[in-house]
């Protein structure tokens, strides 16, 4: 799952897998989302989850220092990776997912740089944006539980 970390990987799993790590409060606040609607086993059988490019992209920033690229960021290396996201995109796609609706985490580049790869390319029939998660824990923190409300409403809303 996007957003894993090694402590829920493996109270959920039993999976234990060393010196990996990502923001457990990204993790924590979407566990507390499957928590709060059905429990995560049952969420993992009713949605899917995967980035839009599962590349791990860096680039140096102005401190010298290695840091988190988003496919989005820069038009030269979103063009250089559109045959990519595409083949990975069918490629997931084909494993039988409902596309009749792709919830968007992050509802600003990320939800545009997705519609623009849709309307190209027609893999959902409708894309419903939401809050990236940091956003909310690091951003928003003291709005944190409309955030929460919202994404409860969003997942079990039946008709889009």
């Amino acid at each position: 799952m996007p957003f894993e970390d090694a402590d829920h990987l493996y109270s959920e799993t039993c999976i234990k897998i060393d010196n990996f790590y990502i923001n457990h409060s990204l993790s924590d606040f979407l566990y507390e989302v499957m928590n709060k609607s059905v429990g995560s086993k049952t969420f993992y059988q009713d949605f899917y989850t995967s980035f839009v490019c599962p590349l791990g992209l860096i680039r140096i920033n102005e401190k010298g220092r290695a840091v988190n690229c988003n496919y989005y960021e820069n038009k030269k290396i979103l063009n250089q990776l559109e045959t990519f996201i595409v083949n990975s995109l069918r490629t997931q796609i084909s494993l039988g997912i409902d596309t009749s609706v792709c919830f968007c985490i992050g509802s600003s580049q990320n939800f545009q740089t997705l519609i623009k790869i849709n309307n190209k390319y027609n893999f959902f029939n409708v894309i419903v944006p939401l809050e990236h998660p940091r956003f909310i824990t690091q951003y928003n923190y003291q709005k944190r539980d409309i955030y929460l409300k919202k994404y409860l409403t969003t997942l079990t809303k039946k008709n889009y």
